[in-house]
């Protein structure tokens, strides 16, 4: 009985195969946790500790609005966020 080949998965599907694996595996808490280390390392890279500040910034550029939409479209329990545009610019963010 000889073996059928795989097919080969686009990058798009592989993550999704292995987001789907790791909520399977550790549930959706872990991806909660992973998003808290990720926002206070931003904060503690970029915003020198200013959690409201880098709040403010988001809430102002529209972001967690446009997060919340790209989430709700679709339709996933995890999905890959885009960089925040204008997060290393040099403007004044205050």
């Amino acid at each position: 009985m000889s073996k059928r080949p795989r097919k080969k998965l686009s990058k798009a599907e592989a993550g999704r195969i292995g987001g789907e694996m790791t909520v399977r595996r550790h549930g959706i808490e872990h991806f909660r946790a992973a998003g808290k280390k990720g926002f206070l390392a931003t904060v503690a890279r970029h915003w020198q500790g200013d959690r409201a500040g880098y709040l403010r910034w988001l809430r102002a550029r529209g972001w967690l609005a446009e997060v919340q939409r790209l989430f709700e479209a679709s339709g996933e329990t995890c999905i890959e966020i885009p960089p925040i545009p204008g997060l290393d610019d040099e403007e004044d963010l205050s």
